[in-house]
């Protein structure tokens, strides 16, 4: 089995992702669904893009964690 390694996203990160990606909504759309700009949804996309291929060929795996302040991570295992 391979080792997967663990990958830190926050909420909206992955929200980002799933409406973006997986939806395929255009980042305008998402910035609606979610109620922020466009250039937000843009940033935040590109983080966790950035975040999840960091070590490309890695398989990936989502789990929920709690965070502080009703913020909620997400760890990926890649």
């Amino acid at each position: 089995m391979t080792k997967l390694r663990k990958i830190h996203l926050l909420r909206d990160e992955l929200e980002t992702l799933k409406l973006c990606d997986m939806e395929e909504m255009t980042q305008e759309e998402a910035g609606r669904k979610m109620g922020i700009s466009r250039g937000t949804v843009q940033r935040m996309l590109t983080r966790a893009r950035q975040k999840v291929t960091a070590e490309p060929g890695h398989r990936s795996a989502a789990g929920k964690r709690g965070g502080r302040g009703g913020k909620r991570k997400w760890k990926i295992y890649a």
